[in-house]
């Protein structure tokens, strides 16, 4: 298997309503998750897409609206220098 390669076939994989209990409409919250889940220990925020566990394990109970919350403060919580290995 070769990097970035599943060895799930997509016929296997859940839907995003089946995983997350919402469809994934245009006027949905998109989750800001980009598979690199780390919690830094010294902030508590993921590496990946900057939220705390909190929000992480409530994000499919959140309402639209408190995701957009959610979504908006990202930025402020990273410098934009702040980069990906």
């Amino acid at each position: 298997m070769f990097a970035g390669q599943s060895a799930v076939n997509d016929d296997d994989r859940m839907s995003f309503r089946e995983l997350f209990g919402v469809d994934a409409h245009v006027g949905e919250a998109p989750s800001p998750c980009i598979q690199i889940c780390i919690i830094e220990p010294e902030d508590g925020l993921c590496v990946g897409c900057a939220r705390t566990l909190d929000e992480i394990a409530n994000w499919g109970t959140m309402s639209n609206e408190a995701r957009r919350a959610v979504l908006k403060s990202l930025p402020l919580r990273r410098p934009k220098d702040t980069k990906l290995d």
